[in-house]
């Protein structure tokens, strides 16, 4: 064997190192702090893990709490009666006997007749001009009556008014005198009604 020549030094090759895999690293566990809650924390990935965080945080109920909770609202269900909720109240109609005039009894009279023609499918039973005349003059009488103090409902509680012919009419009311129906609900808030 030669020695090395002053001043150099002599690199020597590596040594092949043998691929051997890197141990990996324990999970860490999560512990909850309820001492029968423990689970890993690897288990868990996306909502798991959000639900996993707020089942830790509100804690877990045991297995004899869960067993008792069970019992109590298998018992208060038998005892309740099904919750109803009412969403909105509707008034009972008030009937008002009022001094019947000539001309209410002939309007009476005329309803009755136009009501069989309805029933009977004759739908053009009134001309439209009959028809703009009648409503025009009934919402004269009642906006007067109802600025007058003298309040009543629109409809009788007997009448088949469904709430389609109700909002047809309503739209083509407030398209006949100009108003949104944004104006009528300022103006409902504003006058109260």
């Amino acid at each position: 064997m030669s020695s090395p020549k002053a001043g150099k030094t002599v690199k020597k090759a590596p040594a092949a190192k043998a691929k051997t895999a890197k141990p990996a690293k324990p999970a860490k566990s999560v512990k909850a702090k309820a001492p029968h809650a423990s689970v890993e924390a690897s288990a868990f990935v996306g909502e798991d893990k959000v639900h996993f965080v707020k089942a830790l945080w509100e804690g877990v109920p045991s297995k004899d709490a869960k067993a008792g909770k069970a019992k109590a609202s298998k018992a208060a269900k038998a005892d309740k009666a099904p919750k109803v909720e009412i969403l909105r109240k509707i008034p009972a109609p008030v009937r008002v006997e009022s001094r019947q005039t000539a001309e209410s009894k002939e309007a009476l009279a005329l309803v009755a007749a136009l009501e069989a023609k309805f029933e009977a499918g004759e739908l053009d039973v009134l001309t439209p001009e009959a028809t703009q005349a009648l409503v025009g003059v009934i919402c004269r009488i009642y906006g007067a009556n109802q600025e007058s103090g003298n309040k009543y409902p629109l409809l009788s509680g007997r009448t088949a008014v469904t709430g389609t012919d109700a909002m047809i009419t309503c739209s083509a009311l407030l398209k006949a005198v100009d108003l949104q129906v944004f104006e009528l609900g300022m103006w409902q808030s504003w006058s109260g009604v």
